[in-house]
């Protein structure tokens, strides 16, 4: 229940985030206003939130065990931030300004991010996520069943 819970928690954040970061980049779009790439600072914040999701799910019953779930869990929140946060940000940037983002949700750009993804690879990505999180639910119902 904390797995599914963590996950729709995170969901909701990337998508708070993608439309903070639209706005945020809409009110400041100038480069006198904004003379920096912030996503640095952006991804740390998004760690502070991710890493303590990742330490309540984990079950440290065995080191490779709590390894892999380390790895599903991080496949988990990276895949479904790249869909939710980018989408809502496309689609949010082109409410502010109709011109640009056409292509709402399923829109890309080339931008100061570390890492940009078009519609295809983001659904990708979703889709590793979705498997990952199946994997660790075999772990975790294997793990409930021997203890």
């Amino acid at each position: 229940m904390i797995l599914i819970t963590s996950i729709a928690c995170w969901i909701v954040y990337s998508i708070f985030e993608g439309k903070r970061e639209a706005w945020f980049y809409h009110t400041y779009s100038k480069p006198v206003n904004l003379n920096k790439d912030i996503h640095f600072y952006f991804t740390i914040q998004r760690m502070s939130v991710c890493i303590p999701f990742i330490l309540m799910n984990l079950s440290f019953e065995y080191w490779f065990i709590t390894v892999a779930e380390i790895i599903l869990l991080t496949a988990i929140f990276i895949g479904t931030f790249i869909l939710f946060h980018d989408g809502y940000y496309y689609q949010e940037r082109n409410n502010q300004n109709m011109l640009i983002y056409k292509l709402r949700f399923k829109d890309y750009n080339d931008s100061t991010a570390i890492f940009d993804f078009k519609w295809s690879e983001r659904v990708v990505f979703f889709i590793c996520s979705v498997l990952a999180f199946i994997l660790l639910l075999i772990i975790k119902i294997y793990l409930f069943k021997t203890y």
